[in-house]
Order: structure tokens, then C-alpha cells, then sequence
């Protein structure tokens, strides 16, 4: 038989309005978390981020409503990674998914970068998810 090891996912929405200045990416904060994961606190809904546990292959995916001229970044450690999704051509909702290996106390977390030419309000909704593959 097979042992899979500890079970690492979380699932988390937002449902905020974020103050969006132009070309400066912010971290959105996925706060409400949901589902029936097991994260054992590797996700921090008070920051948005989730450190890995575990050297590993990891999956994420954003599904989240966004402006014109909007992308959603996946950060490690704060620095910017990989743009997932975007930049957008119009309002509406979207989704990116990304599949990267980590070390063990990689921090992860999504921010959105706006480039409209003037700092916006915007009410976010969707959610963050993330899960061990390997």
C-alpha cells in the first residue's frame, strides 16, 4: 500500500472593497475561509498567505471578479512570481490556476496590480485555493 502523507489544502473568499492605487500591486486578503481542508494554521486568513509545510509540488488557483486593466500576481516571499491572470480587457470575473514547487516555509500569497491611470475602490469577490500534490 501507498501512504500519501498529511493532507495540505485551504480554500478561502473575499467579499471586501480594496482601495486599488494605479500600478502598485496589493495583497488581497482572502479572510473567509471555507470548506472541509485541512490546514493545520498553514494558512493565514489574516494575511492572506500560506506557507508550505513541506517541500513540495503545490497548485493554486484564483477565481476572483477584477477591473479593466487588471492582473492577479501569485508573490513568493512578497516578490512577484507569475501573473496568473490578466491584464483584463474589461470587468468581469475570472480564473487562473498555477502549479509551483516550494520549500519547506515558502510564503505564497495573491495581489492585484490595476493600471487605469488613477487609484480606484473595487469590491472584490472569489476565493483562494491551494492543495499539496506531491
Amino acid at each position: 500500500t501507498a501512504s500519501l502523507g498529511q493532507i495540505i489544502a485551504f480554500r478561502a473568499g473575499i467579499a471586501s472593497t480594496v482601495n486599488l492605487p494605479d500600478n502598485t500591486p496589493v495583497a488581497i486578503v482572502f479572510n473567509q475561509v471555507t470548506g472541509v481542508y485541512y490546514t493545520d494554521g498553514n494558512y493565514n486568513s489574516s494575511s492572506g498567505s500560506f506557507t508550505a509545510p513541506y517541500n513540495g509540488i503545490y497548485a493554486f488557483s484564483v477565481f476572483i471578479n477584477l477591473p479593466i486593466g487588471s492582473s492577479v500576481i501569485i508573490n513568493i516571499f512578497g516578490d512577484p512570481y507569475e501573473t496568473i491572470i490578466g491584464p483584463t480587457n474589461s470587468i468581469g470575473s475570472f480564473r487562473g490556476t498555477l502549479t509551483l514547487k516550494l520549500n519547506k516555509g515558502d510564503l505564497v500569497n495573491a495581489s492585484v496590480l490595476q493600471n487605469n491611470g488613477y487609484s480606484i475602490p473595487f469590491s472584490f469577490s472569489g476565493s483562494f485555493a491551494g492543495y499539496r500534490i506531491y
